[in-house]
């Protein structure tokens, strides 16, 4: 039972640099990502651009003018109003606002609060235009 056994390993990996020593071919190789600072290539598609703060602004901002009926929902090619919705994409844009204070650039923070206060006029528009066709009684022919 004296008899030493060899072992050969085959190191199938690609261009992971040589082990100087059968000591290190038997240490587990650290992945090279892990030490270094990953890469973050974000969410893209083919079909669209990346996102960022302002495709994200105006995202929402399309949310609450299709949910206003101000512009046509994409499915039906007809306005759809829902201004529950809307004030939903109003206030989580007016939440992004106050929690981002401080931290966006010019045109980031400029962007958010001219699109907040556009929405909010046309916002309240539609509520009135909303309540009026609501009270008004439809005539029948």
């Amino acid at each position: 039972m004296n008899e030493k056994q060899e072992f050969k390993v085959n190191d199938r990996r690609i261009d992971h640099g040589a082990a100087s020593s059968p000591a290190e071919a038997d240490a587990p190789q650290s992945d090279s990502t892990s030490t270094s600072k990953p890469k973050d290539p974000g969410f893209t598609t083919d079909s669209g651009p990346s996102m960022d703060f302002t495709t994200f602004v105006v995202s929402l901002s399309q949310s609450a003018f299709i949910h206003m009926g101000l512009v046509n929902h994409p499915d039906t090619g007809k306005p759809e109003p829902n201004l529950t919705v809307a004030r939903q994409n109003i206030d989580i844009l007016s939440m992004l606002e106050e929690k981002t204070r401080g931290n966006l650039s010019d045109e980031e923070g400029d962007l958010l609060s001219q699109m907040l206060y556009t929405l909010r006029m046309r916002f309240v528009t539609a509520l009135k235009d909303a309540e009026a066709s609501a009270t008004t009684p439809e005539t029948g022919g």
